[in-house]
C-alpha cells in the first residue's frame, strides 16, 4: 500500500518537473485574471462613488437614448 502512494507522488511530482512552464503561465494568467477584476470592481465602485453609471461612462450615446425612452 505505500508503495502505491509513493509511487503516485513521485509520478506526480515528475509531471509537475516535466510540464513546470505551463503550471507557472497558468499561475500567472489566473493572477492576472483575478487582479484585472478586483480592479474592475473598484472603478465601478469609484464610479458609482462619483455618481456616474458605468454605461453611462462606457457608451454615453446608448445611455442617453435609454433615458430618452
Amino acid at each position: 500500500m505505500f508503495e502505491s502512494i509513493k509511487k503516485k507522488a513521485v509520478s506526480a511530482k515528475d509531471h509537475v518537473k516535466n510540464n513546470k512552464f505551463a503550471y507557472s503561465a497558468s499561475a500567472v494568467a489566473i493572477a492576472a485574471i483575478a487582479l484585472q477584476q478586483r480592479n474592475r470592481i473598484a472603478f465601478y465602485a469609484f464610479l458609482e462613488e462619483k455618481g456616474i453609471d458605468p454605461m453611462e461612462y462606457y457608451c454615453p450615446e446608448y445611455f442617453a437614448e435609454l433615458q430618452a425612452s
